[in-house]
């Protein structure tokens, strides 16, 4: 990406970030294909305790009926 903002600054890109108040620390960012992985790994982490926790309070209500 930076090869890119060289191209497109042509070698200004401190200038222009002073001007526009901003700084383009591109190296930081994710891209489009890290967002996907990153949202699908926190869904499927999420779902998995969530089945965790249902399958434990499962238990336990079997649990507790059988003594009853």
């Amino acid at each position: 990406m930076d090869d890119k903002l060289t191209t497109t600054f042509h070698g200004q890109q401190n200038h222009f970030e002073k001007l526009m108040g901003i700084r383009l620390g591109w190296r930081h960012l994710l891209t489009g294909s890290q967002t996907i992985e990153l949202l699908v790994l926190v869904f499927l982490l999420g779902t998995s305790i969530l089945l965790a926790i249902e399958i434990v309070s499962n238990k336990k209500n079997v649990k507790m009926t059988v003594f009853k």
